[in-house]
């Protein structure tokens, strides 16, 4: 199969150049070390860094020293700068950014294709560990499309061509890459083919321009340890069109079949876990969710047989409340309290899984749902009061909302809409961006849950 060509069509919102000539203008007023830790300290109380580097004086010297080394803005590098057991590591669209803005070569394209099938071992969830609170793995085998990737540049000054050599899941297996508890590469193959192969183009023919420093893919492979994303949000890389890949034969991966013959309820939620976060067709996952649902209402049926009915005992009189007892609140008095659009997320997120783990049965669950639409609509009618009266946003606000709303529309989980969503919230009580920028964000969250299956 003939190689199709792929390049990168969006990177980084600042694109530094090596070496510029005119860094920023915080790191050049710093002359020594005193002034690079008292900024490092004052960064490290602030709220506008990743979490990961928040309280923590030690990481924020060595992103400084990073920034001053590369040229560019300080809040630039946090974005992008994991610390993967104990050793700084960058995102790979940030050293892909480095490469493309170095001004010394061609932007990095991607060949990429198909050869035969290939056999991979992957951990999956096999239902859920109550007493250590944690999902309980197993280890699967699967054939999949050996899909392969090679990244390609050109050094402008002398137009020779460099190559990371091919690729594939073959190599990725052998590896231990795909044998992870929640490992990204049994989700989405295909980016992390080109992650890797870019990161080994760069660190063999230009390591200057990342200080030698590798991807966050490569240490979270080679540790195993996996990294919660340090960014405030993330942005997944968008890629040209495939035709030859897109043109693959759509499969449900074996999951209707698991279904159906799926024993228990928990088994059932540990496959729905799975579906989540796998790369399916809309078509199939339709398919999925109906079988989904006719097989969790099958096992309701046989977890909680039919019973006689018996005669209705006649009422007794309602007993009186003892004094200091307090009444239990209900699912409709929680929602009726609620005061955020957090808020009833959570218990939307609780009532779906006492309806799949059968403690609510599908009366009480439409009940639940209808309450929070109509609760829902309630503090959106009362934000749009509030937000008639905002001012026009400032250049900063319209820079952190757009951010938002990329990294929402082009999220692969439904993890990751739901942490941006949160940041808007937060972020909009914070003045970082306006409310009415903020229900847009939501609005836009709330259309991207809608295309994933559970």
């Amino acid at each position: 199969m003939s190689y199709v060509p792929a390049t990168l069509s969006t990177q980084p919102e600042i694109v530094p150049a090596f070496h510029s000539a005119a860094p920023s203008s915080i790191i050049d007023a710093m002359r020594s070390y005193q002034d690079y830790y008292q900024f490092a300290q004052a960064l490290a109380a602030s709220r506008s860094i990743p979490e990961a580097f928040q309280k923590n004086t030690g990481d924020c010297l060595i992103a400084l020293d990073l920034a001053a080394r590369l040229g560019i803005s300080p809040l630039t590098v946090f974005q992008h700068l994991y610390i993967v057991s104990g050793k700084p590591a960058f995102s790979a669209q940030f050293c892909v950014a480095l490469v493309n803005g170095s001004g010394k070569f061609s932007r990095i394209t991607f060949a990429e294709g198909q050869d035969g099938h290939a056999t991979v071992k992957t951990k999956e969830r096999d239902g859920w560990d109550a007493q250590n609170k944690r999902y309980k793995y197993k280890t699967a085998t699967h054939s999949v499309e050996n899909l392969y990737c090679e990244a390609c540049f050109t050094e402008l000054a002398t137009g020779q061509k460099f190559s990371s050599g091919r690729i594939d899941l073959r190599f990725a297996d052998k590896n231990g890459w795909f044998d992870k508890a929640d490992s990204k590469w049994a989700v989405m193959p295909k980016q992390m083919l080109r992650y890797r192969a870019a990161a080994l183009l760069i660190r063999t023919y230009a390591p200057e321009l990342v200080l030698g420093l590798h991807t966050v893919e490569e240490a979270e492979d080679v540790s195993g340890e996996t990294v919660v994303a340090p960014p405030t949000f993330e942005t997944p890389v968008a890629l040209a069109a495939e035709p030859e890949i897109a043109a693959e034969v759509a499969t449900d991966g074996g999951f209707l079949a698991r279904i159906l013959a799926a024993p228990s309820l928990d088994e059932l939620g540990a496959i729905g876990a799975e579906i989540s976060g796998a790369e399916l067709t809309p078509e199939i996952r339709a398919k999925l969710r109906a079988a989904y649902g006719n097989r969790a209402t099958e096992l309701k049926q046989a977890v909680a047989p039919p019973v006689e009915p018996e005669p209705e005992p006649a009422p007794a009189p309602a007993a009186k409340p003892k004094r200091g007892s307090k009444k239990t609140p209900t699912i409709a008095d929680e929602i009726a309290s609620a005061t955020t659009f957090d808020a009833l997320d959570k218990i939307a997120e609780r009532v779906r899984a006492d309806h799949a783990n059968g403690a609510l049965d599908d009366a009480a669950l439409d009940s639940a749902l209808a309450a929070l639409d109509a609760k829902t609509q309630t503090l959106e009618a009362e934000a749009a009061e509030t937000v008639d009266e905002e001012p026009q946003p400032t250049a900063q606000q319209i820079r952190y909302a757009a951010g938002l709303l990329n990294a929402i529309n082009e999220a692969p989980d439904v993890e990751i809409v739901d942490k941006n969503a949160k940041h808007a919230t937060e972020w909009s009580e914070r003045g970082y961006i306006t409310k009415r920028q903020a229900k847009e964000i939501l609005d836009a969250a709330d259309k991207k849950r809608s295309t994933f299956l559970f």
